[in-house]
This record gives C-alpha cells, structure tokens and sequence, in this order.
C-alpha cells in the first residue's frame, strides 16, 4: 500500500515504478506488475532495473516473444552502462565470459579510484558493482567512506537511488536525506519519501511528503 500509494502521488516517478512492480513479482501479481513496468518502460528505456523487471514480468504472464525481447535489450544496454562511460577500459570488457568480465572490471574501477584520488563520483560506482555483485559488506564499506567526506549532491542522489533500487533502504535514507540538505529537489525528495516508508517510518515520510510541493506530485 505504501509505493502504491508513492506512484499516485507520482505516476512518473522511475524507483517507485520499479520498486512496486518488484513488490507485484515478489507476491506472485504478474499480471499487476506489467503494467506498472511498462510505464516505467516507457519512461526510461534504457534503465536496467526496469528491463530487468519488466522482462521478467512478461515471461511470468506468458508474454514470452515480449519478455526476451526486453531481455535482449537489458543484455545490449547492460547493468553498467554508467560505469562503462565512465570509467576507462569498460567498453573491450563486452564479450568476454561473465566472471572474467566481472574480475576486470573491479580491477578497472579500483584503478580509477586510485587514479582520480578517491573521487566520491568513482567509489560510488565501485560500491554499486560490489553491491550488485553480491558483496554486501565491502560495498556498504565505500558507501560509508562517501559519508564520511564531502560528495557533490548528485553523487549522493545516484547512491541513494542505487541503494533504494537494491532494497537497501536504510542506508538509502542516509544518503537521500544529505542529498536533500545539499540541493533540494523534489524528485529526490520522493525517493526520500519511498525510501521512508519501505523503512516502517510512515512519520517522517510524511513530513517530507509535506515539503514536496503540491506541483510536483502529480
């Protein structure tokens, strides 16, 4: 009820888009979630979390020839496509089997991060690939050290939303709310707001709700 309440509140809103239709998938409402995807589709087609999502969702309602479609996109598009932009060397990783492909592309972003002297906007990208990557504490470890410093606001938003797609609410929070401070910005303020209520704080979710103007939840 929560996130369904979040999209009415905002129907274009990407995470929670994604966050509900996952919440459909998890309960076995296939057929709920398609449509709550396909908007986040069409939204943003190149999000891997929606493609991720919204395949799988097709495949589960019988919609097979849609579902690998999508698929074949998500594997064209790729889960690291900010990283592949970003960091030098990703793009000659395409092709190459998946754990070797994994082996060199922390390799890549570990040098990057040496190379750029702890650059925030990097360790982010190196906490998204290790938490993606299943590994959990070491990510939440470069998350932290971004806490710990000064970090530009829009790398903040891009952990925030990285973490709140993950499930990770709590830290999500952290870093949402910091955001927040530094810029103010509606559409943040809203995964704040997501990020709030998926953490049993329906309070304070809605005091933030409270700071969104009333323009921006349309």
């Amino acid at each position: 009820p929560d996130l369904e309440r979040a999209v009415s509140l905002r129907p274009d809103h990407l995470r929670a888009l994604v966050l509900l239709g996952r919440a459909y998938l998890e309960l076995d409402r296939a057929a709920a979630a398609v449509p709550v995807l396909r908007h986040g589709y069409e939204l943003a087609p190149e999000d891997s979390q929606v493609l991720m999502n919204y395949g799988r969702a097709l495949l589960q309602t019988g919609r097979e020839e849609e579902g690998r479609t999508i698929l074949e996109r998500l594997r064209k598009v790729g889960p690291d496509r900010t990283a592949r932009r970003m960091v030098p060397g990703t793009v000659s990783l395409i092709g190459l089997p998946p754990a070797e492909r994994r082996k060199r592309q922390e390799a890549n972003l570990r040098s990057a991060l040496r190379s750029h002297s702890g650059s925030p906007e990097v360790r982010q990208l190196l906490a998204r690939f290790l938490l993606t990557n299943g590994r959990r504490e070491e990510a939440f470890g470069e998350y932290r050290q971004i806490l710990a410093g000064p970090a530009e606001p829009e790398v903040l938003r891009d952990a925030g939303q990285g973490l709140l797609e993950a499930g990770e609410f709590a830290l999500a929070k952290e870093f949402l709310a910091r955001a927040v401070a530094a810029a103010p910005d509606a559409g943040v303020r809203l995964d704040l707001v997501v990020a709030l209520l998926r953490s049993r704080e329906p309070g304070a979710a809605l005091r933030e709700l409270d700071r969104v103007p009333e323009a921006d939840r349309q």
